[in-house]
């Protein structure tokens, strides 16, 4: 994964450098069905949009310095590996340095259970269908179909969800605005804890009972099947149709 890597270094205007390798891998998807993306600081995407039977894997490793030889030494700490074991691709990094970490952006099939930490950054999910589960400081995603588990550290949750029949989505926020797009009509069982200092703004799904209070809403319709559970600290609940 390292051969071949393009070395870009760049002033930012307070005088640090910018020091990034970039790199990229194709593998074959036959055969797998979870995606595990872990980095420390940095971006994970994962995009199920691919035509071909393939994973299309591109990365980016990077650090900050105050010169280019401390930089240097900081993205050099920087370590990552792309693999498929089993059933599953893993793209795993770790960053020693505060001030560096590596990035993911992973074009793969449609369906795809995923499974992403990352502990100072942001993960992003397109166009796939599975069981999710995610962990960042900010989660952001549109077309997610099946049943998630979203947890966002400080800055947030804005996601579309089409969850399955008798499905379960759970989002939590322990700092950050929660934006959350569901399908309207379907037979839901949504429950919403929040900060009483906060609002809580709820379109109307075709609920059949809408209870709204101060930092709690419950709301249901039909036979329930589908659990939400909303929970959010410091900020906002935006609960909108996905259609």
């Amino acid at each position: 994964m390292r051969s071949g890597m393009i070395i870009a270094i760049g002033l930012l205007a307070t005088g640090c450098v910018t020091v990034e390798s970039t790199f990229q891998d194709s593998v074959s998807s036959e055969g797998v069905f979870f995606f595990e993306g872990t980095t420390d600081r940095g971006l994970i995407v994962y995009d199920g949009s691919a035509i071909d039977e393939s994973f299309d894997i591109r990365g980016r490793s990077w650090a900050t310095g105050g010169g280019r030889s401390r930089a240097q030494r900081r993205a050099d700490n920087n370590d990552f590996v792309v693999s498929v074991e089993g059933e599953a691709l893993i793209a795993s990094a770790v960053s020693r340095d505060s001030r560096a970490g590596v990035d993911f952006d992973v074009l793969g099939p449609g369906f795809m259970n995923v499974d992403i930490l990352s502990d100072r950054g942001t993960a992003e999910l397109y166009d796939v269908e599975g069981t999710h589960v995610v962990t960042a400081n900010r989660v952001f995603g549109r077309n997610i179909v099946g049943d998630v588990d979203f947890f966002a550290d400080s800055s947030g949750i804005d996601v579309e969800v089409l969850p399955y029949e008798n499905g379960l989505v759970i989002v939590e926020s322990r700092s950050g605005d929660v934006d959350l797009y569901l399908p309207w009509g379907l037979d839901y069982d949504i429950n919403i804890i929040a900060d009483p200092d906060y609002e809580i703004i709820i379109e109307d799904l075709g609920f059949d009972t809408l209870v709204l209070e101060p930092g709690l809403a419950i709301a249901w319709r039909g036979f329930r099947t589908i659990r939400v559970d909303v929970f959010v600290r410091g900020g906002d609940v935006r609960l909108y149709s996905a259609f």
